[in-house]
């Protein structure tokens, strides 16, 4: 027997080894026949002379347990063959504490025979955990390093398991509902669980012989519609029918060991509903697979399938490997986690160089706990699907490169270059945080609300943006369902052709925009901003270019302690019926030179600006709030408490149109400086308490009884020139129009002229002369002479008020 901790040099020429690339079948035969001897003495490590070894395809090289096999930077070189399927290191015998390093092994990729048999070929691996073990797939601290493995026409690595399903047991229509006793194994009531009525042996072949067992999926992994629960609770019983233990809160595609002295287990499902007949897929089964898997510091390259597979493994390390120039057959991946659904879990790849493949750079199509940290990634695609729980991407360089992500994912720390990053559709939770995007958009299609989070992140857009990566399209595309924005920063226009955002008229209401920022964002173009309904708080967007709102009826919009800065372009453009809609700004802060900040072209829902200031330094005349009268129609307008600035006269708010009249505005509570007010003195145009120029409300201060405008009754017009003796001012009696020129007859009018008759205000249609009898219609045109008069109102009535002693 060796010494412990000693290594074997292998005698070639005792074991008929050829290390000059010839004579496969003596060279592989001669390699296991000599690791077996090292075993049987003792050898903790077994090593080769320098030199190429020719493998035979027909006999893969078997590494024992609690052994090192060192290549001591020799080749492992499959004989050329025409092969579907082959391995150059095979473990299918139950090994343990098992390494493999310090050499290459190499494929027969080139001088491979696709022809003579037909297929893909994709099965020839360079080191694989065969799924049919000739002693089983329980894999145990299997470590696998300083390697070059290239040229295999399937995978580099591949780790596979046995599916191990237990025939004879079908769990669907055998449920009920209720709980057994934890404690004593009795059925109990209880209405938040259910139990299968189907008895376990734990004495089946398969459970007696590996000592564990599990709840699974069906074929496709899937547990059926009607198990909405990922946790259940197993209870043991004696041979004898007595209670024996219980084990609670498992994950279905977990392992449960076995207690010694259990003959048989019941199960209860931590749900309160009965899957009708037809909605159950569980199945029991005896999964081998690998466990402590360390694959580390290897170079795996042009591979035709993958450089890595893993279809059923736990606690798999993939660390410090290079993995690039896999091309050939589908899927064409550096990293892919795939089949066995839940039975990966564990997965950790961290610190690897994964770089020009053809297709994948990493993907994971079913699998719990995925970390995949710290790697630089280029090219190709990266993508978890829906069926991963709990994946970790963090610390990753990822440059020219889609990603599709549709798992249940923390995705944080992450640099983005020239790559699209898709939250794709799907209802699993989503945290994308500190990240980078660098010339990288951001696509949101989560289909449940409130399942995306967005904080803390970057969005940087460059000149290349443009120039190299335009076919990414919009920095940030938003879906229908509302999701979570915060604390994240936008510099940058959009690519060339398509807008910074894009959003579409069917996004629901409820977007949360908290701390967000959109600087330098204006495309040459004055492309918009679509911004989804929702609430915006503590928003900055400064020189954002023109920002949009969705044409949607029902689209609600609240902007809070907001801040806007922009010129040159009016700034949001609302030009859509909203019949339902709201637009709320409160609490912000708008600066300009002399653009518009508001332009309504139609609203039809309610408009509300209350305690916002606007600031503005104009060389010109402008307008800060517009409106395009002949197609604006609004529920209400409001401003109250907001501060308008400017050092030079302009429109505050231009509603001098006479079809303004028919909407209400409330201006109350304003504060303005030297630009101008433009109302109708109309009773839908409500001007109170405002402070305008120093002086409260001027617009309702006259030196004597009005005589145009709108007026309700009760309204009450200051005197400017208040003396002893006269009045406060006057007060409307009638609701109605003020008008001081009474109608005569035989009396010559030119068009649009205002006149009162019988307590009625009327307007000339045409020019002409009255005749002998007034207007008197109370709706309508009449005509007078060769006038026709337009009915306007009532005449309003106005009487002193407030004597003064």
């Amino acid at each position: 027997m060796a010494d412990a901790g000693t290594t074997y040099m292998i005698d070639l020429a005792r074991w008929g080894i050829k290390n000059d690339g010839t004579d496969a079948v003596k060279t592989s035969k001669g390699i296991n026949d000599a690791l077996k001897y090292s075993f049987d003495q003792g050898y903790t490590e077994v090593s080769l002379p320098k030199g190429i070894y020719l493998i035979d395809v027909n006999n893969p090289i078997e590494p024992q347990s609690f052994m090192t096999f060192n290549l001591n930077g020799s080749t492992l070189k499959l004989q050329a063959n025409g092969a579907l399927n082959y391995a150059i290191i095979l473990l299918q015998r139950n090994q343990q504490f098992c390494r493999i390093t310090n050499g290459k092994i190499e494929g027969d990729r080139n001088e491979h025979d696709y022809t003579t048999i037909p297929g893909t070929h994709e099965g020839g691996h360079g080191i694989k955990v065969s799924n049919t073990p000739l002693v089983g797939s329980n894999i145990r601290f299997l470590f696998i390093d300083s390697l070059e493995i290239y040229n295999c026409t399937g995978d580099g690595i591949a780790l596979g398991s046995l599916y191990g399903q237990i025939p004879g047991y079908n769990f669907d229509g055998k449920f009920e509902s209720g709980g057994i006793s934890l404690t004593d194994g009795k059925p109990v009531v209880d209405d938040t669980r259910i139990r299968n009525t189907t008895v376990i042996d734990l004495n089946q072949a398969n459970i007696a012989k590996w000592g564990y067992f599990g709840l699974y999926g069906g074929s496709y992994g899937g547990l059926g519609a009607g198990i909405i629960s990922n946790l259940y609770d197993l209870v043991f019983y004696k041979k004898d029918n007595t209670f024996h233990s219980s084990k609670i809160n498992i994950q279905f595609f977990d392992e449960v060991e076995v207690p010694v002295g259990a003959s048989y287990a019941k199960f209860i499902i931590h749900q309160n509903t009965v899957p009708p007949i037809g909605q159950s897929s569980i199945t029991l089964k005896v999964v081998e697979f690998a466990k402590q898997v360390y694959i580390e510091k290897n170079n795996i390259h042009d591979c035709r399938r993958l450089g890595i597979s893993v279809t059923g493994a736990k606690y798999v390390y993939i660390k410090e490997c290079e993995i690039h120039h896999i091309k050939g057959t589908a899927p064409q991946g550096a990293i892919d986690i795939e089949d066995m659904y839940d039975f990966n879990q564990y997965i950790y790849i961290e610190n690897n160089n994964i770089h020009d493949n053809s297709t994948y750079n990493i993907i994971a199509v079913a699998g719990r706990h995925i970390s995949i940290n710290n790697n630089a990634v280029s090219s190709g695609t990266f993508a978890l699907n829906e069926n991963v729980d709990s994946a970790i991407v963090s610390g990753n360089d990822f440059r020219d490169i889609g990603g599709l992500i549709a798992a249940e994912v923390i995705f944080s720390n992450n640099h983005m270059y020239g790559s699209k990053i898709v939250l794709s559709q799907s209802s699993r939770e989503a945290l994308v945080s500190h990240c980078y995007f660098h010339n990288s958009p951001l696509n949101i299609s989560r289909t449940k609300p409130y399942s995306v989070q967005v904080d803390s992140c970057r969005f940087i857009n460059d000149i290349d943006f443009n120039s190299t990566f335009s076919n990414l399209g919009s920095t940030l595309l938003f879906s229908t369902e509302p999701q979570t924005l915060s604390n994240c920063f936008i510099e940058g226009s959009g690519a060339k052709g398509s807008g910074l955002t894009w959003v579409s008229n069917a996004t629901k209401n409820g977007w949360q925009f908290n701390h967000v920022s959109f600087v330098n964002t204006k495309h040459d173009q004055n492309i918009v901003t679509g911004l989804p309904p929702g609430n915006y708080s503590d928003c900055t967007f400064k020189n954002s270019g023109p920002i949009s709102t969705i044409n949607n009826s029902q689209a609600e919009y609240q902007f809070n302690n907001c801040s806007f800065e922009w010129d040159g372009y009016t700034l949001l453009t609302i030009d859509q019926n909203k019949k339902n809609a709201l637009l709320d700004f409160s609490d912000s802060y708008f600066v300009s030179k002399e653009s518009t900040a508001l332009l309504f072209r139609d609203m039809g829902g309610e408009v509300v600006l209350s305690h916002n200031t606007f600031n503005y330094n104009p060389t010109n005349t402008g307008t800060i709030i517009d409106f395009w009268w002949p197609t604006f129609v609004a529920k209400s307008f409001m401003m109250d408490g907001n501060m308008m600035k400017s050092t030079k006269v302009m429109k505050a708010i231009n509603a001098s149109d006479p079809k303004s009249a028919l909407t209400e505005i409330l201006f109350s509570n304003n504060v303005v400086k030297i630009a101008k007010i433009e109302l109708l003195e109309h009773q839908n145009h409500v001007k109170l308490n405002n402070y305008i120029d120093g002086i409260v409300d001027p617009y309702y201060k006259l030196a004597s009884p009005p005589t145009s405008g709108s007026y309700r009754r009760g309204q009450i017009i200051y005197n400017t020139t208040p003396l002893t003796g006269s009045y406060i001012g006057w007060v409307a009696t009638v609701s109605g129009t003020a008008e001081d020129t009474a109608w005569t007859a035989d009396t010559s009018y030119p068009i649009n002229t205002y006149v009162f008759a019988n307590g009625k205000v009327y307007k000339s249609n045409v020019a002409g002369k009255s005749g002998k009898v007034p207007p008197s219609q109370t709706s309508g045109t009449s005509t007078d002479g060769s006038i026709i008069w337009e009915y306007v109102d009532l005449l309003a009535e106005f009487k002193p008020y407030g004597l003064i002693s």
